[in-house]
């Protein structure tokens, strides 16, 4: 939930999907080259230009028409040894890597699903240049899958998919996006649940569920960045939103409970517009007669203008009745009803940005005498509620400004878009594309069909391995779930099974928890320990060649003395009968009269742990 106010989402009719998208090791899934991303400096670019076609149905998608459109140019990054001329759409695809289909079919196995009989790749138009053939390509694995949650409830999953991954943005600057070709081509799965998601909580377990059955697969990519979550949400009266790249579980929550907000506060705006009388009519004549208002501005303090104007840059303006007090309205935390409109031209006309009169002018050392002057080119009426957007740019691109603005304010007041949007660090969304539809998808020529006749064996999942753990070695639920998600486990369960005489969770103290932070605190660092050297450990305390009571000491002694752990256990294996008898009389003799507690604590620090507090006890009974 949000801190800004509870909300209700049985109320808000909220439903919701989420989908994951799960990197994969190997190599690419239609090539023979790595799958490393890099940054460093690459070997050559090259530059492309895209455009949207028709596609299998004969139209052209509105969200590649909408990328077009932008006129923007592509430059790719590429590397000598790990970039190929597949990944340039220079040489036709090799057949799917059967290593990323076994792995895909693991965990369609897993999640319920039926697997096709057949394979088909198809291509997926996308021209924002994330591809440089201007497709992606993507095979349906299975279908009709489902989980269920920790309540017991099913959430169903219709498609399992393999697919190509993207380049990887670098930066985008006066027409030209910078792309990094060593991601394009990594095989993805990508799983889709049902809308059946509740509540904001029920999207973060969802997802964290399906992530712990990806990482129980040996195939899959581990680590930052290998696992993506996209979002679709909607609510009672509004449209689907999809939520792209929201890659930390933890805020999942908070992109449900702020898209919730945003279209709420959206739907809210239909009313108090309507109140206000406003007409969609008015929106488009005002905005098919810009007014140039870079006279108002000859002697300006705005930097931002004065530099734009000095530039050959014009100011345009735009009336927008009834929408004073409107444009800065809050519809997410620290995001407004302006930043949408923003958003959405800076998408369709490239412009940087735009003012409106909502806005504290002296932020931007616009004096009241040049709003005046600008009100007055505008027509602008404060008792009709009078707005007014301007926009800084060359004419032309202002021109396409404006014309996105007034689609924006339209869509806004009247409807709830049905758009792409991209997932911000704060939990917000910026606006990205029109949902895409059926006409971008069409079948793929170059890569031959895939017929599933082979058996796959489904590895151990990690809820399985957490409650086997639990069950079988009497791990505490939380050290059990650390263990089973760790690339270590495998060496976990081989010292459980090998040393049966020392508890598991003793084990996994010594090796991750508290027994080495005693250790630091005591010797001022932590042992360096590899496999071998527990191996060493466990084997001697496991057949009574040190006492528990020992282990710190000696893994101090690793530490202080740099001696190895063979040449520590030694300087601590447990006294024979005969020696400790010997320090128990004297600690006796020393201290007549004492009672069997005090003498106790005398016997333990005189033996440092070589002798088990049991056997001390019966045999200081014995000596009074």
């Amino acid at each position: 939930m949000t801190e800004l106010q509870q909300i209700d989402y049985e109320a808000v009719g909220l439903k919701c999907g989420i989908e994951i998208h799960q990197q994969l090791e190997g190599k690419k899934l239609f090539g023979r080259t790595p799958t490393i991303i890099r940054d460093d400096a690459p070997d050559f670019t090259i530059i492309r230009s895209l455009r949207a076609v028709v596609g299998e149905t004969g139209v052209v998608d509105a969200a590649a028409s909408a990328e077009t459109n932008k006129g923007l140019l592509y430059q790719y990054q590429g590397y000598n040894d790990t970039i190929d001329l597949r990944e340039l759409d220079e040489e036709p695809p090799c057949a799917m890597n059967p290593d990323s289909l076994i792995t895909t079919v693991q965990i369609a196995k897993s999640l319920n699903a039926t697997l096709v009989n057949e394979v088909q790749v198809m291509r997926k138009t996308v021209v924002d240049g994330s591809n440089t053939s201007g497709f992606q390509r993507t095979a349906l694995v299975a279908r009709n899958g489902f989980l269920t949650t920790s309540s017991g409830k099913r959430i169903d999953i219709p498609t399992i998919i393999v697919e190509e991954d993207a380049c990887k943005k670098v930066s985008e600057k006066d027409g030209v996006v910078v792309y990094n070709l060593s991601r394009l081509g990594i095989p993805l799965i990508e799983i889709s649940t049902d809308p059946q998601l509740a509540n904001a909580r029920e999207v973060s377990q969802v997802a964290e569920k399906l992530g712990l059955m990806l990482r129980s697969l040996p195939g899959v990519k581990r680590g930052l960045g290998t696992i993506r979550q996209d979002l679709n949400v909607s609510v009672r009266g509004g449209n689907r939103v999809e939520i792209k790249g929201a890659q930390d579980l933890r805020m999942l929550e908070q992109f449900v409970d702020f898209e919730i907000i945003r279209q709420l506060n959206i739907l809210q705006l239909h009313k108090d517009l309507s109140a206000r009388g406003f007409s969609t009519n008015s929106v488009s004549v005002a905005a098919s007669t810009e007014v140039d208002v870079s006279s108002c501005f000859a002697n300006t303090s705005c930097e931002l203008i004065s530099k734009a104007l000095k530039q050959g840059k014009v100011v345009l303006g735009m009336r927008v009745p009834k929408f004073a007090g409107i444009i800065g309205r809050e519809l997410q935390p620290n995001k407004r009803v302006g930043s949408e409109i923003s958003d959405f031209a800076k998408v369709g006309a490239g412009v940087g940005g735009l003012i409106h009169s909502d806005e504290k002018m002296d932020k931007y050392n616009i004096i009241p005498s040049e709003i005046v002057a600008v009100s007055k080119l505008l027509s602008i009426n404060e008792a009709l509620q009078d707005a007014f957007i301007l926009v800084v740019d060359t004419k032309g691109r202002c021109h396409n400004a404006f014309t996105a603005i007034r689609e924006r304010i339209v869509q806004l007041s009247t409807t709830m878009p049905r758009e792409v949007r991209r997932a911000n660090p704060d939990a917000t969304t910026t606006y990205m594309r029109p949902m895409p539809g059926q006409a971008r998808m069409y079948p793929e020529t170059d890569v031959p069909p895939v017929v599933i006749d082979f058996e796959v064996a489904v590895p151990e999942m990690i809820e399985q391995k957490i409650e086997r753990y639990v069950k079988q070695y009497g791990l505490p639920a939380d050290r059990a779930k650390m263990i089973a998600k760790s690339e270590n486990a495998a060496q976990f369960e081989s010292y459980f099974e090998s040393y049966p005489n020392i508890k598991a969770s003793a084990i996994v103290e010594t090796v991750i928890g508290s027994t080495l932070s005693d250790v630091e605190k005591k010797a001022g660092a932590k042992p360096m320990l590899n496999s071998d050297d527990f191996n060493v450990l466990f084997s001697s305390w496991n057949n009574g060649q040190i006492a528990a009571g020992s282990i710190v000491s000696a893994l101090c002694a690793t530490v202080v003395e740099k001696i190895s752990i063979s040449d520590a256990i030694k300087q601590f294996s447990p006294l024979s009968d005969e020696e400790l008898r010997k320090i128990i009389v004297s600690v006796v003799a020393a201290n007549p009269g004492q009672q069997l507690g005090a003498l106790t604590g005398k016997v333990m620090a005189q033996v440092k742990g070589r002798a088990d507090g049991k056997k001390v006890g019966e045999l200081l009974k014995s000596a009074m």
